[in-house]
């Protein structure tokens, strides 16, 4: 066991003298004395002891005496099943098993019960404590079959790196090839015209700033090869503020990035398959503390200049302030709804990119860059930052050689996303007939529109042509197999017929409709986008089942915990766990039909009633009163309107001032199925939410609080009555 005193340690920090520090005028020269200094001091103040095997105790509830009772039990089962015939002997080991199990469990409940008394008032080792107690720890699979992909372990750490390290590069090769062009010239013909007439400038920070992100940092996340973890600096964050502070200052003013801050630990780990092709891993990188606070300082002023300058995409929704999952998913069955409503047909192409971040071209992203008006001394620190990106792959403490990386953003980084959002912007912004684009990050789904299937199937097919030819030029891969699209439609009659076909044209001839053999796109009925399961028609009777299913698979943790937890701390798990996900991206899927929603219902009554320790047919009105939360349509309800208060009072349309009262304009529909649509049942939602509680002027929370008060008091026929008009 290895233990580090971060007391004695921090002591020892408050004394140092960083005037050698402070003398250096190269960035890279004061890292390397800060982390010297710090790495001498933990080796100073870290043990090790060693415990043998028979004397460790797994379980903090088991004593020595529970061992030596548990050694019995072993003991006395050994014998049973070797004289299975003598009775006498098996009815001594059951009668002892079972003293011995009812004993095990009878302290594990009260060391648990013990613990959340202990956590009170805590949230982060309440939490800790419900994970430990309902078995929520994802333990992940053990990556050491890659040691013994080649003769000695060195050689196939070797082999993992190398592969890791130019996954991106063999990509990019393979589309240069094609094309017969560079990289550098692909490069140079990149054009783009923004709209910003300002240049971005990395400005200093002080010794505030990065106290304050250090604060921010997560408690336990591994230390990159440097050592010095998050929790060192969160305790000594007053002492390390300044030196760290001088040492980022250093790199912003002079544009370059300490090759130190450029290195990456990478952990392989296993996601399904053959546990000895390393395809099946996933690289996850360990980068240094220091180089994560760098990051995060220039990373804030990028996100203000890009926000500021509206350079962003608008239906780019991924690693933005204030936009989310679901803001693009309710966005993109708006369009839908809007344009199905009008009579038009539908189809959504859903692209898939093969490793989209590990085969971003750097040239390719500085030209881009420069463009969007990062340039000067700016442009050179990420050119610096960007260049000579090493890793090293380690496995139970065994390195692999270090070896450079030419593609891709930095994984694990705080500014790789941001990068990538530059990266693949200008991706939105192609000249596509009848079609509009929304993503989040590289997950792009592109909505063609037409009078007819024809008419659909000919401007997706150009649409995809010219998608294909951007992304070839910017040396991303299409995934054909896995991209796939949905012939959205609202009745079997306008569904169109099965022969259609949509190609993605990578041949040279005239017309995209003539035959050829370019790569073809599947079509399905319901595909999953951003953790919600789109189907065909928008019934979302595939998303309810998914949630379903994961509903039940919690009533485990609710059996674990209802003995030993009381009735707040349930309300806050079942909160956390099951109202989580029921409320993820409600306000697209909420409205479904009755006898679709009735699945997700049933799901949240039975981990109620599990938790709550109701019987089975206990009534179900009386079941939410005791418990004291919303059902699922009236989670639905308060979703909807909290999302629409956001911009209330800037879509407020007032229809008539003689009577002094807010008149909520609901769009108008030509079909049922639109009104089900997020653009349309918030507004009307609101608007009988503001008449009954006046929430107009309210604030978020007083907003939710009002509403939430308001839904407890309906009961389901009520509740449900609250959508007929809509219906």
């Amino acid at each position: 066991m290895t233990k580090v005193n971060y007391d004695n340690l921090a002591t020892d920090i408050s004394t140092i003298d960083w005037e050698d520090l402070y003398s250096h005028t190269d960035a890279a020269l004061a890292e390397n004395v800060l982390t010297e200094k710090l790495n001498l001091l933990i080796e100073k103040h870290t043990s090790h002891t060693e415990i043998r095997n028979s004397k460790f105790i797994r379980q903090p509830w088991i004593t020595n005496g529970l061992l030596k009772c548990i050694k019995k039990r072993n003991e006395l089962h050994s014998k049973a099943r070797k004289k299975s015939s003598n009775d006498e002997i098996k009815t001594k080991y059951k009668m002892y098993r079972n003293f011995c199990n009812n004993l095990l469990q009878n302290l594990k409940n009260a060391y648990d019960e013990k613990l959340l008394q202990q956590c009170k008032g805590d949230s982060k080792k309440t939490w800790k404590a419900i994970k430990s107690i309902c078995h929520l720890k994802r333990s992940n699979m053990p990556n050491t079959n890659l040691l013994n992909i080649c003769d000695n372990q060195q050689d196939s750490l070797n082999k993992v790196n190398s592969y890791f390290s130019t996954i991106g590069q063999d990509l990019a090769d393979k589309i240069l090839k094609i094309n017969n062009i560079t990289e550098h010239e692909l490069a140079n013909n990149i054009n783009i015209k923004s709209s910003s007439t300002k240049s971005f400038f990395l400005g200093p920070t002080d010794h505030v700033e990065v106290e304050k992100i250090i604060s921010n940092l997560k408690h336990n996340s591994a230390p990159g090869w440097d050592n010095v973890s998050n929790r060192l600096l969160k305790t000594c964050s007053c002492y390390l503020s300044r030196p760290i502070a001088f040492i980022i200052n250093l790199s912003l003013s002079s544009g370059v990035v300490p090759a130190n801050l450029k290195m990456a630990n990478v952990c392989p780990i296993y996601k399904s398959g053959d546990k000895n092709d390393v395809t099946n891993y996933r690289p996850i990188s360990l980068l240094t503390s220091l180089s994560k606070i760098l990051e995060k300082v220039v990373n804030n002023q990028l996100l203000k200049f890009l926000e500021k300058e509206s350079l962003l995409h608008d239906h780019q929704f991924g690693f933005r302030r204030g936009r989310s999952t679901e803001d693009a998913v309710a966005n993109l069955v708006d369009h839908v709804a809007k344009k199905l409503d009008s009579g038009e047909r539908c189809v959504g192409v859903f692209l898939d990119l093969a490793k989209a971040f590990d085969t971003v071209s750097r040239p390719i992203l500085l030209k881009k860059m420069a463009s969007y008006g990062i340039q000067g001394l700016a442009l050179d620190w990420f050119r610096s930052y960007l260049s000579d990106r090493k890793q090293r792959i380690g496995i139970n403490n065994t390195y692999s050689e270090l070896k450079t990386i030419g593609f891709g953003v930095p994984q694990g980084s705080v500014l790789g996303p941001t990068l990538f959002l530059l990266y693949i912007n200008d991706l939105n912004q192609i000249s596509l007939p009848n079609a509009t684009t929304f993503s989040f990050a590289d997950d792009t789904a592109v909505i063609f529109h037409g009078h007819s299937w024809e008419d659909v199937v000919a401007l997706a097919e150009l649409g995809m042509r010219r998608i294909a030819t951007w992304l070839q030029c910017n040396l991303l891969t299409l995934n054909a197999t896995k991209t796939k699209y949905l012939a959205f439609h609202i009745t079997e009659r306008t569904a169109p017929t099965k022969t259609i076909n949509i190609k993605i044209h990578q041949c040279s001839r005239d017309r995209a409709g003539s035959p050829c053999n370019c790569p073809q796109l599947e079509r399905v009925s319901y595909l999953k986008y951003l953790g919600v399961v789109l189907d065909d028609r928008l019934v979302w009777d595939k998303q309810i089942e998914a949630v379903r299913g994961r509903i039940r698979k919690l009533t485990f943790c609710f059996k674990q915990l209802k003995m030993i937890a009381n009735k707040d701390l349930i309300r806050l798990t079942y909160t956390a766990l099951v109202q989580s996900i029921l409320t993820y991206c409600i306000v697209v899927w909420g409205g479904a039909g009755v006898s679709y929603m009735i699945a997700a219902e049933r799901a949240q009554r039975f981990v109620l009633k599990v938790a709550y320790r109701k019987p089975f047919r206990y009534p179900t009105e009386h079941l939410y009163h005791d418990c004291e939360v919303l059902n699922v349509r009236q989670l639905y309800i308060l979703s909807t309107v909290l999302r629409y208060h956001r911009n209330a009072l800037f879509t407020l349309n007032v229809l008539s001032r003689r009577k002094r009262q807010n008149v909520w304009l609901v769009p108008h529909t030509r079909t049922a199925f639109a009104r089900r649509a997020p653009c349309i049942r918030g507004p009307f939602l609101y608007s009988i939410a503001d008449i009954k509680l006046k929430i107009l002027t309210c604030t978020r929370y007083t907003c939710k609080k009002k509403l939430k008060k308001w839904l407890l008091g309906l009961n389901y026929f009520q509740t449900e009555r609250i959508l007929v008009p809509l219906k």
